[in-house]
């Protein structure tokens, strides 16, 4: 930003709301949504191995075939390291997040934001957040396996779903 001092001069943006707690992070207004991010839960590898193993008994005792080709464990196995490094760079992120929300909900927002160094600094963090979620390979491995085992424990469990075969 070329001047702070100007920007801060300029009138205050009407209606802001801020949440930022331990896990969730958003700043609004009834016509821009500046950051809205929640943390999500940390996956455990020992209960989603026991989930996968869940998935398999009940499978099995519906009769259904399995096929292993998905490679949910092996990618469970696997990939575990590397979701373990993301994760922590995703709670640092968050944290990063966190501290500049509370840093723009200190002094507010400006008409004529968009070349508000600190908006800029969420929007960056938010960015590196998504691209975590979505590039990272192990993040997605994890998180993918993690959704797909508890999808199919649910339709498994709910006993509207019938199955001839499940890939695990």
């Amino acid at each position: 930003m070329q001047n702070e001092t100007e920007y801060l001069k300029r009138p205050m943006v009407e209606d802001v709301s801020y949440e930022i707690s331990e896990t969730y992070v958003a700043i609004q207004c009834p016509h821009t949504c500046f950051v809205s991010r929640t943390l999500p839960d940390r996956c455990r590898k020992d209960a989603l191995l026991d989930q996968y193993r869940r998935v398999l008994r009940m499978a099995k005792e519906q009769g259904a075939r399995i096929s292993y080709t998905r490679h949910v464990r092996k990618t469970i196995r696997e990939q575990w390291p590397g979701y373990v490094a993301g994760r922590e760079k995703q709670e640092r992120l968050f944290r990063d997040l966190r501290d500049a929300a509370e840093a723009v909900r200190q002094r507010g927002i400006h008409q004529g934001h968009a070349d508000d160094e600190a908006l800029a600094r969420i929007y960056e963090i938010r960015n590196s957040l998504d691209d975590l979620s979505f590039k990272d390979e192990a993040m997605r491995g994890i998180t993918g396996a993690m959704n797909y085992l508890r999808t199919l424990e649910h339709e498994l469990s709910g006993g509207h779903e019938r199955y001839d075969m499940i890939a695990l």
